[in-house]
């Protein structure tokens, strides 16, 4: 079965490549032909896929020694020094809540906002300035440690994909500084024509192609080809599941932060919420207004952040990791 199949429904089926790609996520190895043969006879959707990963004991034992290897990985930041925290805000995703949290932690001076195309401000900084930030955050891509001396954990907030496109919609909607507000405010865009002007048009692309998955990917450009779509799904599950990297997920937006309190990532427990999104009936009624194309289009745009949103949320609720000491 040809890797286009996996953007059909789950509803309808699984193949050969979407096992294989579940193993390597899962358990960090490839399978045997026995063992995919074994997935493609019992199962029938990618939701049982995902399952009979995250209930395996294979799985167990590798989140147990993934929990005691950041566990003696945060005891070893907090014995070397101060760790920079990196908030890798994913537009449209109550990043801007979990920034002002973050931010309330640092001690003055040593915060530092900048999205990404505009790193050179951080690159041009002295090897002592640099040292000295404990929160770098801003609208950015996987990679930002390399540019920082000290140990660095990454932190970022997941939204249901299709949500996340009607929230940005909506956004650009009312905000008149953005540099598409006029062309859909002005041109009366319903949220379907909005979709049918970013497949024609490629903007912003980053923002709505599966962009909660290239920016954990470190991919800025718009990629067509589902192979590669499928190795960045691979890479940004493989990024956000490391050692030094802790997420949340926008539907959960207090339990993250409690999760964010037990693990010592920040001390104080006021919750600060901003621009808080619609909610799940109100999304449902705009989804339903999409012609068949347009709803094409959404499915296109999410296919893959879908995936990576899935199998997250699955193992965000397998089990909670261990505190991670900052200082």
């Amino acid at each position: 079965m040809s890797v286009e199949k996996l953007t059909e429904q789950e509803n309808e089926g699984i193949s050969a490549h979407d096992v294989e790609i579940a193993y390597r996520i899962y358990l960090g190895r490839s399978p045997s032909q026995k063992e995919i043969e074994g997935k493609l006879r019992n199962l029938k959707s990618g939701a049982q896929l995902r399952q009979s990963f995250w209930k395996s004991a294979e799985f167990s034992r590798n989140l147990k020694q993934r929990n005691i290897k950041q566990k003696v990985h945060s005891e070893m930041a907090g014995n070397a020094g101060s760790t920079a925290l990196i908030h890798l805000h994913i537009p449209k995703t109550a990043g801007s809540s979990l920034s002002a949290i973050l931010g309330r932690e640092c001690a003055k001076g040593t915060a530092l906002a900048v999205n990404d195309g505009f790193l050179a401000s951080l690159k041009t900084m002295s090897i002592e300035d640099r040292a000295a930030l404990r929160f770098v955050f801003g609208h950015l891509f996987y990679g930002v440690a390399q540019h920082l001396p000290q140990k660095c954990h990454y932190i970022t907030v997941l939204r249901d994909p299709k949500a996340r496109i009607l929230s940005f919609y909506r956004y650009v909607l009312r905000t008149q500084t953005h540099i598409l507000h006029e062309q859909v405010a002005g041109g009366g865009m319903s949220f379907g024509t909005f979709l049918e002007f970013s497949a024609e048009t490629g903007k912003p692309d980053q923002d709505l192609d599966n962009g909660q998955v290239r920016r954990l990917a470190n991919r800025r450009a718009q990629q067509q080809n589902e192979h590669v779509k499928a190795r960045l799904t691979h890479e940004a599950i493989s990024n956000i599941l490391a050692d030094d990297f802790t997420y949340g997920l926008t539907e959960y937006f207090d339990d993250f932060v409690k999760r964010l309190l037990a693990r010592k990532l920040i001390t104080k427990p006021g919750m600060v919420r901003l621009n808080r999104a619609p909610g799940n009936a109100d999304t449902d009624s705009a989804l339903q207004d999409l012609s068949p194309r347009q709803r094409d289009i959404l499915d296109g745009f999410t296919v893959w952040d879908k995936k990576l949103y899935d199998i997250c949320k699955d193992i965000y609720f397998a089990k909670d990791r261990p505190p991670f000491t900052r200082d």
